[in-house]
Order: structure tokens, then C-alpha cells, then sequence
């Protein structure tokens, strides 16, 4: 319930460590507390995760308040648990800047009661092995959500990866270069609102229980849902959904990579144009296959 540093930028009351100043830090231990980033704005802060359990009462585990851009560097294994009730900061790791996670090590997130993982910015996950089992959403970043490596595994009770800014036409999109991403989620698999774009990686998606659960008439189930592109041109997708597997409210381009998808509705789904150049495309299962 207390921690020790010989650090200048960490101030330590009681089970609260927070980092105040921009640097590199590693965190090893058990914590029952918070570990908090309260730094200047342009600060750029690393925290190095070397075989550190953070358990929080009263919120989230990691909660970064202020910085420019924080990475979590994962060494070895590493687990993240938050209260079970509503709390201002609303995630297992809740951070109002752009969010870093790489590493060779391991991430385990339990988030209880909200989200696994949020930024109020941008969200990138370029390499580790990341669990996240999460009451509502799994990975968020408001402004983006970018994949380019790594191991995740995800179970989420509202949407597995989302993107959710609209304020922005520039920003709310998740894109997925590489990395080998399973997901299973009450809601929508991946859901940006403007655009979702994978250009590599292996993705695994089942939504709302798969083709065989059915449509769910009170929520979006959709394997993969975007507000206005949906492109795909590299790497494998496949889905199993009760809603639509690909969904655009825009278009739908499909230039390469492999997709096959079962559904209990349609199979791709574009309100605007859906464009399938070079993709190797297969419905398995669905309504409406295009």
C-alpha cells in the first residue's frame, strides 16, 4: 500500500505514486494504489512495466492527467486492475494524452466496471502481449486507435477496438497495419467513426456471439463497422457476427488480403459504393452476402 523512489520527478502520498516530471521510470512491485502522470504538457514520460501488479480501489490503475505523449514499455509480466465502481477516470488505464505500448513483455488488464484501455488522444499499440477482458469497451482512442504489432487478445462487454471522435472529420479512425489481434465482443469488433483501415495483421473477430446467436435488435453487433471508409489492402480478416461482417455507412474498398466472414445478416454492406478489387473475399454464411 506504499511505494519508494529515489527519483526527483515521483511523489509518493500514501498508495498514490505520481510521476510529476518527464523521464523514464520503471515500476516493479505490487502496488494497491494508483500510479498517476501529472507532468507538464510537453512532457514525454515513459513507464517502464518490469513485473509490476497495480490494483486500485478508488479508479483507474494508471491515470495519466497531464503529459505531452506516455509509453508504456511492458518487461516481463505485468497486471492492471481498477475499482469496480463508476470513477471520474474511466478505464483500467485511462490516459488525456497520446498512448504508447510497446515491449517484449506482457499486459494484463481486468477492467471491472468501464473500459480495458482509453486515450483521450491517439492510442498505439506497436508491439507486446496485451490481454484486456473489460466491462464495456476493450481499446479506445478517442481521436485514433492505430495496431502496427503484437499479440492481443481482447473480451470486451461493449466494443472490442474503437475510435470514437466526431467532432473531427480527420480523427476518429482505427488502423490496422499489423499484429495478431483476437477479438470477442458484446458489441461491434471494431467500430471507427469515420474510417477502418488494415492493411496487415491477422484478425480474428466474434461479435455478438457469432452468425449463429442471431441479430441482436437493440445492439450493433457488426464484425467490423465505419462511419465513412472502410478499406482493407493487406492482411487477414476473418469474422463471425451476428450483425453485418464489413459495414460502411460511406464505402467499402477491399484492393488485397483475405476476408471470410459468416453473419447472421449481410456479408459486406456499403451504403455508398462497395469496391472489391483484389481482395480475396469469402462469405461463408449470411442474409445478404454483398
Amino acid at each position: 500500500s506504499s511505494a519508494s523512489t529515489s527519483a526527483s520527478g515521483v511523489k509518493v502520498d500514501g498508495s498514490t505514486v505520481t510521476i510529476t516530471q518527464a523521464g523514464v521510470y520503471k515500476l516493479s512491485g505490487t502496488l494497491n494504489g494508483q500510479v498517476k502522470v501529472e507532468a507538464g504538457t510537453d512532457a514525454q514520460v515513459v513507464l517502464i512495466l518490469d513485473g509490476a501488479t497495480i490494483t486500485n480501489s478508488s479508479g483507474s490503475a494508471i491515470n495519466v492527467v497531464s503529459a505531452d505523449d506516455v509509453v508504456l514499455s511492458l518487461n516481463g509480466s505485468n497486471t492492471v486492475t481498477p475499482s469496480d465502481t463508476n470513477a471520474e477516470d474511466n478505464a483500467a488505464i485511462y490516459s488525456d494524452a497520446d498512448l504508447t505500448i510497446t515491449g517484449s513483455g506482457s499486459l494484463t488488464v481486468n477492467a471491472n466496471y468501464n473500459d480495458g484501455i482509453t486515450s483521450k488522444d491517439d492510442l498505439y499499440i506497436l508491439s507486446g502481449n496485451i490481454t484486456v477482458t473489460s466491462k464495456d469497451d476493450a481499446l479506445r482512442g478517442k481521436d485514433s486507435l492505430t495496431v502496427a504489432g503484437g499479440t492481443i487478445k481482447v473480451t470486451s462487454g461493449g466494443d472490442g477496438l474503437k475510435s470514437d471522435q466526431d467532432s473531427d472529420t480527420t480523427k476518429g479512425y482505427v488502423n490496422i497495419t499489423g499484429g495478431t489481434i483476437e477479438i470477442t465482443s458484446t458489441g461491434d469488433g471494431i467500430q471507427g467513426e469515420t474510417d477502418v483501415i488494415i492493411t496487415g495483421g491477422d484478425t480474428t473477430i466474434i461479435a455478438g456471439g457469432g452468425a449463429s446467436a442471431g441479430k441482436d435488435s437493440n445492439n450493433s453487433t457488426k464484425g467490423i463497422k465505419a462511419g465513412v471508409f472502410l478499406i482493407e489492402d493487406g492482411g487477414e480478416v476473418t469474422i463471425d457476427s451476428g450483425d453485418d461482417g464489413l459495414h460502411s455507412d460511406g464505402a467499402i474498398r477491399l484492393t488485397s488480403g483475405t476476408i471470410v466472414a459468416s453473419t447472421a445478416d449481410d456479408g459486406i454492406h456499403a451504403e455508398g459504393a462497395a469496391v472489391l478489387d483484389g481482395a480475396k473475399v469469402t462469405v461463408e454464411q449470411s442474409s445478404e452476402a454483398l
